[in-house]
């Protein structure tokens, strides 16, 4: 099916604001469209790395779905992304790019490369997609701007570098992302974030959040909903102030949506059912 038309599939990169300054940031995560004017579905995307440092890691998830064969030329790496099905939907390739991130562990200056490619189930290729993150050391004041992102939808990777930081994620649907195996997160990381709509803990696993009433207030925008994302082996525990309990509002397949009142304030936590839940 379909005409075979080079351009039908194409795919586009957007890595915004998020260049890596080392004194305030390690991370970044491009931003990845994906189209194919003929299908629904692709058969995979190729990732191609140029000019990383052995000290630079772009981290895709794990997702039952697809297959990731890796070639490693040096210090840069070729990544084909395969639908183990034969196909998958464009939107669910989209996903798993837009849970691929760039981190680096040192401070070795320089633009690094990564492309995209998408193949259909017509074996159609479309174009190829590349962004350049670049990396500095430079003592710009950044750190502010990096810790205040103001309107739009952000996401925030927090690592060990970085956790204790204070972040105000703005104006937005805004996400505080845990991007190391076993975290911890509570109070103590909590008390630092503002304007935080989502926890989303899938991109590692067996992460930890323990979250009280106080911190979910603190931690969101005046509407104090906050959503938590989470795998199995992830877990979360949700306290009261030992006077009034969070109770159940909505169940469904995959979310369990929890409510607390004090009296005077409100929230709202809605919690993916794929991770242990101990509420008080």
């Amino acid at each position: 099916g379909g005409d075979r038309d080079y351009d039908d599939v194409v795919i586009s990169v957007d890595i915004g604001q998020y260049n890596i300054n080392m004194l305030s940031q390690t991370v970044t995560q491009p931003t990845v469209t994906l189209s194919d004017a003929d299908s629904s579905h692709l058969a995979s995307v190729i990732i191609t790395t140029k000019g990383f440092d052995p000290s630079d890691s772009l981290n895709l998830p794990t997702d039952s779905r697809f297959d990731v064969t890796t070639e490693q030329h040096g210090a840069d790496f070729i990544f084909t992304i395969t639908a183990k099905s034969g196909a998958e939907p464009v939107a669910d390739f989209e996903s798993f790019l837009n849970h691929t991130f760039f981190s680096t562990s040192d401070t070795v200056e320089g633009d690094r490369m990564i492309s995209y490619q998408a193949i259909d189930t017509d074996a159609n290729v479309s174009n190829i997609e590349t962004i350049a993150i670049s990396v500095t050391v430079t003592h710009e004041d950044i750190v502010a701007q990096q810790s205040d992102f103001g309107a739009g939808d952000d996401t925030l990777h927090l690592n060990a570098q970085v956790l204790g930081q204070a972040f105000d994620l703005g104006v937005g649907h805004d996400t505080a992302h845990l991007d190391q195996h076993g975290m911890a997160f509570g109070s103590a990381e909590a008390q630092h974030l503002r304007n935080v709509e989502v926890i989303d803990a899938r991109a590692a696993s067996h992460n930890d959040i323990t979250l009280s009433f106080d911190d979910v207030i603190d931690m969101t925008d005046d509407t104090h909903h906050l959503t938590i994302l989470g795998h199995a082996g992830d877990a979360l525990n949700l306290t009261g102030d030992g006077v009034h309990n969070w109770s159940v509002v909505d169940q469904g397949a995959d979310f369990t949506t929890y409510a607390y009142s004090d009296g005077i304030n409100q929230a709202m936590v809605e919690v993916s059912n794929q991770m242990a839940q101990t509420i008080v």
